[in-house]
């Protein structure tokens, strides 16, 4: 009988500590789901919380004392979240941050620059914080913030060293944040967006409006990867190539450890099957697809429905460019076959494709090949290929019927030498771009940086007549060089539209360890008109087509030839 009780009070025990560890597991949980014990937040709360965020971004980049570091700007925001949540109206909530803002540091007044309409691209978005009905007298705080003083050497937020915005606190643990620093990460990146990206005003939706509409998906991921999504959701929505999650091992596992060994490509609106992929220590059985077939749908899915699936995360200037990288992934998978529905010669059939891990198959660079910086084609056209991987130096004196620079790639900028400055290409000099960047001292604005001038009088230079080669995987110092070759006398483009992403890229540090990357530079033809987006837009248009692939022909190239080779 005593052997009974203890064995029923020993299950009871169990059973208690396991309510318990239960218990506690649930309320751990739902701290990453709450904030300040408001789990059922309300509308309110969020526009409570876009306030908060706009207030905070614009002290931290224009108020003297924040910006030289004397306060722990993020400490501040974490410890504001849950008083503002709790404000019962919009009276309560700008009396708080009104006090808030006030508790800083005294600081100088000064006037607002002066400045020549012509010289600037962008003026700073503050339209909000003289809306006195939202914000009643935290307005005049703000408006007095906007005159302050700021002639110091030190800015702790914005320095671009190597590239990064500098001064923001890693918190790399936990790799899923609790809500507070969830939203940090998205208050950190919108306010960089707001006042340091020159491309703001294509942003597709109104800025405001993404800020309100992310507050929610930031505050209902789950877990890491929900977390790392919505962040790549928000990056997507910058239209920038550049724009992108630095590696991460969450995602990359996201988007599939294993590949199906072919490349594809969308032309003339489908998906194509371009190359097919060495598998090491493996030989690929499946024969059954091939070069030039059509993938109709991948385990039942459309291939219209995933690229609709995926596309709110790949970032892209332009559509074209966001094809380029949904074919890199659309092979991708943690299963080890894929059935695919395809058409050969017009066709249909099905087949299983053996995927394999990433390790195991050579994936070529689409950017960079191994051949020859420059050789001659069709006996008397040169040829010259900027992502030549065996390097070497661009000829000075060239001799031939025509030259073709192709520019289907990332020039090799550590191999090949004179490219930069390819002084044979032009008779006289000639001013090809001007910059923007952002103003530490005004932030938001955005003013032209002077004009860039390439070339000088060379009465010997190469006359003939010069065709350079884009497509999409042209793209940012690959669009420059054609910006810069173009203006080149006697030179055409042809091709298709270019990745649209100009610029210098910067990194931005994200709770949770995550990296991400945008353009924090302007890039502008002389006359006012953006690459970004559009991309450098050829003379001709030709693409390739899918006879073309079948066929294995460089249908751009080709045009190149019968252009110089036409009487």
């Amino acid at each position: 009988m005593r052997k009974k009780i203890k064995y029923v009070i020993s299950i009871i025990f169990i059973l208690g500590l396991l309510m318990s560890f239960g218990f506690f597991y649930i309320q751990k949980q739902n701290e990453y789901k709450q904030i300040a014990g408001i789990s059922n937040y309300s509308s309110k709360n969020i526009s409570d919380l876009a306030v908060l965020c706009k207030v905070w971004g614009y002290v931290k980049y224009y108020h003297p004392s924040v910006i030289e570091g004397k306060y722990n700007w993020d400490d501040e925001l974490i410890k504001m979240i849950p008083k503002v949540l709790k404000s019962k109206n919009k009276n309560e909530r700008n009396r708080l941050l009104t006090e808030w803002v006030t508790l800083l540091e005294e600081f100088e007044q000064d006037s607002l620059p002066k400045f020549n309409p012509d010289s600037i691209r962008i003026y700073p978005d503050l339209d909000w914080i003289e809306d006195k009905k939202e914000l009643g007298t935290l307005s005049n705080q703000l408006e007095k913030i906007k005159t302050a003083k700021r002639d110091f050497k030190y800015d702790k937020y914005i320095q671009y060293s190597g590239m990064t915005i500098s001064g923001e606190a890693e918190y790399n643990k936990p790799l899923y944040p609790v809500t507070e620093y969830r939203l940090l990460a998205l208050f950190r990146f919108w306010n960089v967006i707001q006042y340091y990206y020159p491309y703001k005003y294509l942003i597709d939706e109104n800025w405001h409006k993404v800020l309100k509409d992310f507050i929610p998906k930031f505050i209902e991921a789950e877990n890491e990867l929900e977390y790392k999504l919505v962040i790549l959701e928000l990056v997507t929505k910058l239209n920038d190539t550049h724009a992108r999650i630095e590696w991460d091992s969450t995602i990359e596992k996201w988007k599939g450890n294993r590949i199906a060994p072919y490349e594809v490509s969308f032309i003339e609106g489908k998906l194509v099957v371009t190359d097919v992929y060495e598998v090491i220590d493996t030989i690929n059985t499946n024969n059954s697809i091939q070069v030039g077939d059509v993938i109709i749908s991948i385990n039942k899915n459309l291939i219209n429905n995933i690229v609709d699936e995926k596309i709110k995360y790949i970032p892209g200037s332009n559509y074209t460019a966001r094809l380029r990288k949904i074919a890199d992934l659309i092979l991708r998978t943690n299963k080890k076959k894929l059935e695919v529905e395809f058409l050969n010669e017009g066709k249909h059939s099905k087949t299983e494709l053996s995927c394999y891990n990433l390790s195991q198959v050579k994936i070529p660079s689409k950017f960079n090949r191994d051949d020859k910086l420059f050789k001659i084609i069709n006996d008397s056209i040169g040829y010259l290929y900027l992502g030549s991987t065996q390097g070497g130096e661009v000829p000075q004196d060239i001799q031939t019927k025509g030259l073709i620079i192709d520019l289907r790639c990332y020039p090799s900028y550590d191999k090949v030498k004179g490219y930069w400055d390819y002084l044979q290409l032009y008779s006289e000099p000639n001013v090809f771009v001007k910059f923007t960047m952002g103003d530490s001292k005004f932030p938001g604005l955005f003013k032209y940086m002077g004009e860039t001038t390439v070339g000088s009088e060379n009465p010997n230079a190469y006359q003939r007549e010069k065709i350079i080669l884009v497509n999409e995987i042209t793209q940012s110092h690959a669009e420059f060089m054609a910006m810069k070759y173009g203006i080149a006398k006697n030179t055409i483009i042809i091709g298709s539209t270019t990745a649209g992403a100009d610029g210098g890229v910067i990194s931005l540090k994200m709770p949770g360890g995550v990296l991400v990357k945008f353009t924090i530079a302007g890039v502008y033809y002389p006359d006012g008109r953006e690459t970004q987006g559009i991309g450098i837009i050829p003379d001709i248009i030709v693409r390739p087509t899918i006879k073309g692939v079948k066929e294995d022909r460089d249908e751009v190239l080709e045009k190149a030839i019968e252009i110089i080779t036409s009487p």
